[in-house]
């Protein structure tokens, strides 16, 4: 009889562990920016140690103590993350649950060279910056690119004028467009719409990863690849000045 109930309680203690385990996976992809998933590979450091945490000590820091940390993730030249940071939250974002993913990232610098990139475009093209050495890139950064939050505005109409006058120049320019679109979604923007550049869909990545959050943004790189300007909310008029001779 006592080994009975011995092994009835070691099965529910089992049971038990394996559906807290469960728990901690659900309540970890919940704090993972959408569309980004994590298991045991994923790649996480604690900025006040150094050391590398395991996905399992992740989810039990983030079941014990829930509001008081988060995951930032390093994005790499594919707009994906490379690996995350696990960093204590402030008094206030504890106290109010919200957390703004982009108050601890740097913007390239101008004059610099922008940080590399590979992206697929919804042309079904790869463009890396190294490969467009010889080119403008215009890089624009969009929410979707439907209604209501997209439409054939003063933006879209001044880039089509600012790559018309770079073309009158003779000066080359690739343009491409930071969407959270899907590839289906932006071929259907790409037939409704002159858009003046190409979409790259699923790109949520590169907006963090060069810090820019406001659509309807953008950002010119010369032929070497060193950034020339960012504007933030504005039309794409003010860099003809980098295309008149």
């Amino acid at each position: 009889m006592m080994n009975r109930l011995l092994n009835t309680f070691l099965l529910i203690a089992v049971l038990c562990s394996a559906a807290f385990a469960q728990v901690i996976e659900v309540r970890t992809a919940k704090v993972v920016t959408k569309g980004e998933r994590m298991d045991e590979n994923t790649i996480i450091y604690d900025e006040a140690t150094g050391r590398r945490i395991t996905i399992q000590e992740f989810g039990q820091i983030n079941h014990d103590t829930p509001r008081d940390f988060r995951l930032d993730p390093e994005i790499n030249e594919y707009g994906k993350p490379a690996y995350y940071v696990l960093k204590k939250n402030s008094e206030e974002e504890r106290e109010t649950g919200r957390i703004n993913p982009y108050k601890d990232r740097k913007r390239p610098e101008i004059g610099q060279p922008l940080p590399p990139f590979v992206m697929e475009g919804a042309d079904g093209k790869t463009y890396r910056l190294e490969d467009l050495k010889g080119s403008y890139v215009l890089l624009s950064f969009w929410v979707k690119l439907s209604k209501p939050f997209f439409q054939e505005d003063e933006s879209t109409k001044d880039i089509m004028a600012l790559l018309k006058k770079a073309q009158a120049n003779r000066a080359k320019v690739v343009s491409l467009g930071i969407t959270l679109d899907s590839q289906e979604e932006s071929l259907a923007a790409m037939d409704e719409y002159s858009l003046g550049f190409i979409p790259v869909p699923n790109a949520r990545g590169f907006t963090r990863k060069y810090n820019m959050p406001n659509p309807g943004s953008f950002l010119l790189i010369d032929p070497n690849g060193v950034l020339l300007e960012i504007i933030d909310r504005g039309s794409p008029l003010k860099l003809e000045k980098y295309f008149k001779k």
